[in-house]
């Protein structure tokens, strides 16, 4: 087979492939003969619509009894049966208090930590000033927080000189 025939073929099926736009004509073609099936009045959508809601419930409800037969339960089963109430679930109070506990002894430890961290600045600016060096940071300050009377400031660079 030559590589013209190929292009041959592919430009005819090409042409004689079918479009969406194609589909769309089509389709308003048929809704335009009247084939398109039976008008819908008030009586007609909601015979549908019933028949639809009563398939839809018949459904369901054999879902529900294949999930139950496995012991199965969805949350929303569990709250509608009534078995499962606030007073039913253990621990419910319990876990509150031991999460605020938590909260609690993490922002402390966090304190702490910010507080010692602070304190080894104050250690290391005492050693430097009582060594003779003077030393100072750099024009870029990054802001800064305060603990406990300390101003903790982050800065970009750290620059020592010796005036001797």
């Amino acid at each position: 087979m030559f590589k013209s025939d190929l292009v041959a073929m592919m430009r005819s099926v090409a042409m004689n492939r079918k479009t969406d736009q194609d589909d769309l004509r089509e389709a308003l073609e048929k809704l335009k003969s009247g084939e398109a099936g039976t008008p819908v009045t008030l009586d007609s959508f909601l015979a549908w619509k019933t028949g639809k809601a009563e398939a839809r419930k018949v459904r369901d409800d054999k879902v529900r009894e294949e999930r139950q037969k496995r012991g199965s339960y969805t949350g929303r089963e569990l709250c509608e049966s009534g078995e499962v109430t606030n007073a039913t679930d253990e621990g419910n109070e319990r876990d509150g208090e031991e999460m605020m506990e938590l909260i609690k002894l993490r922002k402390q430890a966090d304190e702490e930590e910010i507080a010692r961290i602070a304190a080894e600045a104050l250690a290391m600016h005492e050693k430097a000033k009582s060594s003779g060096v003077e030393y100072g940071y750099s024009e870029y300050d990054y802001g800064g927080t305060e603990v406990g009377g300390i101003s903790m400031v982050r800065r970009c660079s750290l620059t020592i000189s010796n005036p001797r």
